[in-house]
Protein backbone atom coordinates (compact mmCIF):
# COMPACT_ATOMS: atom_id res chain seq x y z
CA UNK A 1 0.00 0.00 0.00
CA UNK A 2 2.79 2.39 0.92
CA UNK A 3 4.67 1.45 -2.28
CA UNK A 4 1.61 2.25 -4.37
CA UNK A 5 1.26 5.62 -2.62
CA UNK A 6 4.94 6.33 -3.23
CA UNK A 7 4.67 5.59 -6.95
CA UNK A 8 1.56 7.78 -7.19
CA UNK A 9 3.51 10.83 -5.93
CA UNK A 10 4.37 12.41 -9.27
CA UNK A 11 3.75 15.63 -11.18
CA UNK A 12 4.13 16.60 -14.81
CA UNK A 13 5.07 20.10 -15.98
CA UNK A 14 6.24 21.63 -19.21
CA UNK A 15 8.50 24.48 -20.24
CA UNK A 16 8.46 26.50 -23.44
CA UNK A 17 10.87 28.66 -25.36
CA UNK A 18 9.89 29.83 -28.85
CA UNK A 19 8.88 26.58 -30.59
CA UNK A 20 10.71 24.22 -28.22
CA UNK A 21 8.63 22.28 -25.66
CA UNK A 22 10.08 20.26 -22.75
CA UNK A 23 7.85 18.00 -20.61
CA UNK A 24 9.19 16.87 -17.19
CA UNK A 25 7.78 13.92 -15.28
CA UNK A 26 8.83 14.31 -11.64
CA UNK A 27 8.33 11.57 -9.02
CA UNK A 28 9.92 10.41 -5.79
CA UNK A 29 13.30 8.81 -6.33
CA UNK A 30 17.04 9.11 -5.77
CA UNK A 31 17.94 12.33 -7.61
CA UNK A 32 18.16 10.98 -11.17
CA UNK A 33 17.67 13.55 -13.95
CA UNK A 34 17.60 12.42 -17.59
CA UNK A 35 16.92 14.39 -20.76
CA UNK A 36 15.69 12.30 -23.71
CA UNK A 37 17.24 9.26 -22.01
CA UNK A 38 20.62 10.98 -21.48
CA UNK A 39 21.90 12.08 -18.02
CA UNK A 40 21.92 15.84 -17.52
CA UNK A 41 25.70 15.69 -17.06
CA UNK A 42 26.07 14.74 -20.75
CA UNK A 43 23.53 17.10 -22.32
CA UNK A 44 24.64 18.80 -25.53
CA UNK A 45 25.76 21.37 -26.52
CA UNK A 46 28.33 21.46 -23.77
CA UNK A 47 28.64 25.25 -23.81
CA UNK A 48 24.94 25.52 -22.79
CA UNK A 49 25.03 22.76 -20.19
CA UNK A 50 25.46 25.32 -17.42
CA UNK A 51 22.05 26.83 -18.28
CA UNK A 52 20.36 23.45 -17.76
CA UNK A 53 22.17 23.17 -14.40
CA UNK A 54 20.95 26.57 -13.15
CA UNK A 55 17.93 25.32 -11.10
CA UNK A 56 20.13 22.70 -9.39
CA UNK A 57 22.92 25.20 -8.65
CA UNK A 58 20.47 27.79 -7.30
CA UNK A 59 18.43 25.48 -5.05
CA UNK A 60 21.12 23.01 -4.06
CA UNK A 61 21.52 19.35 -4.85
CA UNK A 62 19.81 18.29 -1.60
CA UNK A 63 16.42 19.57 -2.83
CA UNK A 64 16.66 17.24 -5.83
CA UNK A 65 17.92 14.25 -3.85
CA UNK A 66 14.42 12.87 -3.17
CA UNK A 67 13.04 13.11 -6.73
CA UNK A 68 13.65 11.59 -10.15
CA UNK A 69 13.04 13.65 -13.29
CA UNK A 70 12.64 12.38 -16.83
CA UNK A 71 12.47 15.10 -19.47
CA UNK A 72 11.35 14.89 -23.08
CA UNK A 73 12.12 17.87 -25.30
CA UNK A 74 11.40 18.53 -28.96
CA UNK A 75 11.10 21.42 -31.38
CA UNK A 76 13.15 24.57 -31.70
CA UNK A 77 16.93 24.81 -31.75
CA UNK A 78 19.63 23.87 -29.25
CA UNK A 79 19.38 27.10 -27.26
CA UNK A 80 15.58 27.08 -27.16
CA UNK A 81 15.56 23.46 -25.99
CA UNK A 82 18.00 24.21 -23.13
CA UNK A 83 15.85 27.13 -21.94
CA UNK A 84 12.71 24.98 -22.16
CA UNK A 85 14.46 22.22 -20.12
CA UNK A 86 15.55 24.54 -17.30
CA UNK A 87 12.05 26.01 -17.07
CA UNK A 88 10.36 22.60 -16.94
CA UNK A 89 12.78 21.39 -14.23
CA UNK A 90 12.12 24.45 -12.06
CA UNK A 91 8.34 24.29 -12.50
CA UNK A 92 8.23 20.54 -11.81
CA UNK A 93 10.16 20.91 -8.54
CA UNK A 94 7.93 23.77 -7.35
CA UNK A 95 4.79 21.77 -8.20
CA UNK A 96 6.12 18.64 -6.43
CA UNK A 97 6.97 20.54 -3.23
CA UNK A 98 3.60 22.29 -3.29
CA UNK A 99 1.72 19.01 -3.68
CA UNK A 100 3.72 16.51 -1.61
CA UNK A 101 6.02 18.43 0.77
CA UNK A 102 4.87 21.73 2.35
CA UNK A 103 3.90 25.24 1.33
CA UNK A 104 6.78 26.91 3.16
CA UNK A 105 9.44 24.95 1.26
CA UNK A 106 7.65 25.59 -1.99
CA UNK A 107 7.55 29.36 -1.29
CA UNK A 108 11.28 29.45 -0.52
CA UNK A 109 12.10 27.63 -3.76
CA UNK A 110 9.85 29.92 -5.80
CA UNK A 111 11.30 33.11 -4.28
CA UNK A 112 14.85 31.99 -5.03
CA UNK A 113 14.02 31.19 -8.63
CA UNK A 114 12.06 34.40 -9.28
CA UNK A 115 14.76 36.53 -7.68
CA UNK A 116 17.37 35.07 -10.01
CA UNK A 117 15.40 34.82 -13.28
CA UNK A 118 11.66 35.08 -13.68
CA UNK A 119 11.72 33.07 -16.94
CA UNK A 120 12.56 29.96 -14.88
CA UNK A 121 8.86 29.85 -13.93
CA UNK A 122 7.14 32.08 -16.51
CA UNK A 123 7.25 31.43 -20.25
CA UNK A 124 8.86 34.05 -22.47
CA UNK A 125 6.16 35.34 -24.86
CA UNK A 126 8.58 37.12 -27.19
CA UNK A 127 8.69 35.95 -30.78
CA UNK A 128 10.78 36.88 -33.77
CA UNK A 129 9.00 39.48 -35.88
CA UNK A 130 8.78 38.44 -39.52
CA UNK A 131 10.63 40.32 -42.23
CA UNK A 132 8.77 42.85 -44.38
CA UNK A 133 9.35 43.93 -47.95
CA UNK A 134 11.30 47.11 -48.60
CA UNK A 135 14.08 46.36 -46.13
CA UNK A 136 16.55 43.81 -44.81
CA UNK A 137 14.51 42.88 -41.74
CA UNK A 138 11.33 43.45 -39.78
CA UNK A 139 11.88 47.18 -39.20
CA UNK A 140 15.01 48.18 -41.16
CA UNK A 141 14.44 49.85 -44.52
CA UNK A 142 16.59 50.13 -47.61
CA UNK A 143 18.29 53.55 -47.62
CA UNK A 144 19.28 55.64 -50.64
CA UNK A 145 22.91 56.77 -50.63
CA UNK A 146 23.45 60.42 -49.67
CA UNK A 147 24.97 61.32 -53.04
CA UNK A 148 22.01 59.81 -54.90
CA UNK A 149 19.60 61.62 -52.59
CA UNK A 150 21.36 64.95 -53.22
CA UNK A 151 21.37 64.31 -56.98
CA UNK A 152 17.66 63.56 -56.93
CA UNK A 153 17.02 66.71 -54.89
CA UNK A 154 19.08 68.83 -57.29
CA UNK A 155 17.25 67.41 -60.30
CA UNK A 156 13.86 68.12 -58.76
CA UNK A 157 14.88 71.67 -57.85
CA UNK A 158 16.23 72.24 -61.36
CA UNK A 159 13.00 70.97 -62.86
CA UNK A 160 10.98 73.30 -60.64
CA UNK A 161 13.23 76.23 -61.64
CA UNK A 162 12.89 75.49 -65.36
CA UNK A 163 9.09 75.19 -65.35
CA UNK A 164 8.41 79.00 -65.56
CA UNK A 165 11.02 79.39 -68.33
CA UNK A 166 9.49 76.57 -70.35
CA UNK A 167 6.01 78.01 -69.91
CA UNK A 168 7.19 81.46 -71.06
CA UNK A 169 8.94 79.95 -74.12
CA UNK A 170 5.83 77.97 -75.06
CA UNK A 171 3.65 81.07 -74.68
CA UNK A 172 6.05 83.14 -76.82
CA UNK A 173 6.11 80.45 -79.52
CA UNK A 174 2.32 80.25 -79.64
CA UNK A 175 2.09 84.07 -79.82
CA UNK A 176 4.59 84.15 -82.69
CA UNK A 177 2.64 81.50 -84.59
CA UNK A 178 -0.62 83.38 -84.14
CA UNK A 179 0.99 86.65 -85.26
CA UNK A 180 2.47 84.95 -88.35
CA UNK A 181 -0.89 83.49 -89.31
CA UNK A 182 -2.60 86.86 -88.88
CA UNK A 183 0.08 88.61 -90.94
CA UNK A 184 -0.27 86.04 -93.74
CA UNK A 185 -4.05 86.41 -93.74
CA UNK A 186 -3.73 90.21 -93.82
CA UNK A 187 -1.32 90.08 -96.77
CA UNK A 188 -3.65 87.81 -98.75
CA UNK A 189 -6.62 90.03 -97.92
CA UNK A 190 -4.75 93.12 -99.14
CA UNK A 191 -3.89 91.41 -102.43
CA UNK A 192 -7.49 90.37 -102.93
CA UNK A 193 -8.66 93.89 -102.14
CA UNK A 194 -6.23 95.41 -104.67
CA UNK A 195 -7.35 92.96 -107.32
CA UNK A 196 -11.02 93.61 -106.65
CA UNK A 197 -10.53 97.38 -106.97
CA UNK A 198 -9.59 96.99 -110.71
CA UNK A 199 -12.79 96.92 -112.87
CA UNK A 200 -11.34 95.19 -115.94
CA UNK A 201 -11.24 91.49 -116.70
CA UNK A 202 -7.43 91.36 -116.27
CA UNK A 203 -7.89 92.13 -112.59
CA UNK A 204 -10.32 89.25 -112.24
CA UNK A 205 -7.75 86.91 -113.84
CA UNK A 206 -5.10 88.24 -111.44
CA UNK A 207 -7.26 87.29 -108.46
CA UNK A 208 -7.58 83.71 -109.68
CA UNK A 209 -3.85 83.39 -110.43
CA UNK A 210 -2.51 85.32 -107.46
CA UNK A 211 -0.44 82.40 -106.23
CA UNK A 212 1.42 81.86 -109.57
CA UNK A 213 4.59 84.01 -109.77
CA UNK A 214 5.18 83.07 -113.43
CA UNK A 215 1.79 84.47 -114.47
CA UNK A 216 2.46 87.66 -112.51
CA UNK A 217 5.82 88.13 -114.30
CA UNK A 218 4.28 87.51 -117.73
CA UNK A 219 1.52 90.03 -117.04
CA UNK A 220 4.00 92.66 -115.88
CA UNK A 221 6.14 92.10 -119.02
CA UNK A 222 3.05 92.23 -121.24
CA UNK A 223 2.34 95.73 -119.96
CA UNK A 224 5.91 96.91 -120.75
CA UNK A 225 7.85 97.23 -124.05
CA UNK A 226 7.95 94.45 -126.72
CA UNK A 227 11.75 93.93 -126.39
CA UNK A 228 11.39 92.59 -122.87
CA UNK A 229 8.52 90.38 -123.98
CA UNK A 230 10.74 88.78 -126.65
CA UNK A 231 13.61 88.24 -124.16
CA UNK A 232 11.27 86.61 -121.62
CA UNK A 233 9.88 84.27 -124.31
CA UNK A 234 13.40 83.08 -125.17
CA UNK A 235 14.15 82.40 -121.48
CA UNK A 236 10.98 80.36 -121.04
CA UNK A 237 11.65 78.35 -124.21
CA UNK A 238 15.25 77.59 -123.17
CA UNK A 239 14.20 76.44 -119.72
CA UNK A 240 11.51 74.12 -121.12
CA UNK A 241 13.92 72.56 -123.65
CA UNK A 242 16.57 72.03 -120.95
CA UNK A 243 14.11 70.26 -118.65
CA UNK A 244 13.06 67.89 -121.48
CA UNK A 245 16.64 67.00 -122.58
CA UNK A 246 17.94 63.38 -121.89
CA UNK A 247 20.96 64.54 -119.89
CA UNK A 248 18.80 66.49 -117.50
CA UNK A 249 16.51 63.52 -116.98
CA UNK A 250 19.46 61.41 -115.80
Amino acid sequence: MEAAAATAESVQCFGRKKTAVAVTHCKRGKGLIKINGVPIELVQPEILRYKAYEPILLLGRHRFAGVDMRIRVKGGGHTSQIYAIRQSIAKALVAFYQKYVDEQSKKEIKDILVRYDRTLLVADPRRCEPKKFGGRGARSRFLIHDSLRLLHLANSQMQRAWIPTLKAAMAMESTTQVAGKQKKKGHQASLVQEASSEPNEAAEGKIGEITSPRVMIEESIRETDPAKQKEWGEIVQASSSTSNSPGQMK
